[in-house]
């Protein structure tokens, strides 16, 4: 699944991380692709509320994030992006990876497949 949410809620809101999670949990969603996350992944707790929301929705995930290397105190940060694996496809999550050159553009993840094909999914912003 691909969207842009022109920025994730981390906390409470009207319609939260959470609730769309459930509802991507609910179309048996394996792999997400979102862009333009606004989340400066670099904040001390924007990983562990990640985490969290993430947790109530899937057992295992497994998360790419990219984000500008240009530093910001607060927790938004225009642009940056994020590639999560999401239950079962977890175990398949052989490579993660993002932007090298800081610019938060993109993030991507390698599934193996069967018959150990490798399969490359991008999120680019």
């Amino acid at each position: 699944m691909f969207a842009n949410p022109h920025g994730l809620h981390l906390g409470m809101g009207t319609y939260s991380t959470e609730e769309a999670f459930l509802t991507l949990a609910s179309m048996h969603t394996g792999v997400l692709s979102l862009a333009e996350t606004n989340i400066n992944w670099d904040h001390p707790s924007a990983k562990p509320k990640l985490h969290n929301i993430t947790r109530k929705v899937w057992k295992h995930s497994s998360v790419a994030f990219s984000h500008t290397s240009e530093k910001f105190k607060d927790l938004n940060q225009p642009g940056g992006t994020l590639m999560m694996a999401c239950g079962d496809w977890t175990s398949r999550v052989i490579e993660k990876g993002v932007d090298p050159y800081g610019l938060g553009g993109w993030s991507h993840l390698v599934l193996r497949g069967k018959n150990n094909i490798k399969i490359l999914i991008v999120s680019v912003y």
